[in-house]
């Protein structure tokens, strides 16, 4: 029971804090900042690319897991060969 009188108080003084961090982070500021077009288009095609790296590597594991539980084999495109390298 002593416990919570303690915590009760550092409560109330981590809200004063946390009050100030979020008002001093949601206060618009004047940025004074140029982007020009080429800078625009190559946040564009990084953004469109992490994008892009994102999906394609969250569907490489889904399809890992969904093999993986469904009991197919999980192999390389090198043992599907025949015996003389042909596919």
């Amino acid at each position: 029971m002593k416990y919570q009188h303690f915590a009760r108080r550092t409560t109330h003084r981590y809200r004063g804090f946390l009050f100030l961090v979020m008002s001093f982070l949601l206060m618009p500021l004047p940025a004074f900042a140029y982007i020009d077009p080429g800078t625009g288009s190559a946040m564009t095609a990084f953004i469109l690319g992490l994008f892009g790296a994102v999906a394609y590597t969250f569907r490489k594991y889904a399809y890992r897991l969904r093999d993986f539980f469904s009991g197919r084999s999980v192999g390389r495109a090198s043992d599907h060969r025949g015996q003389d390298g042909d596919r």
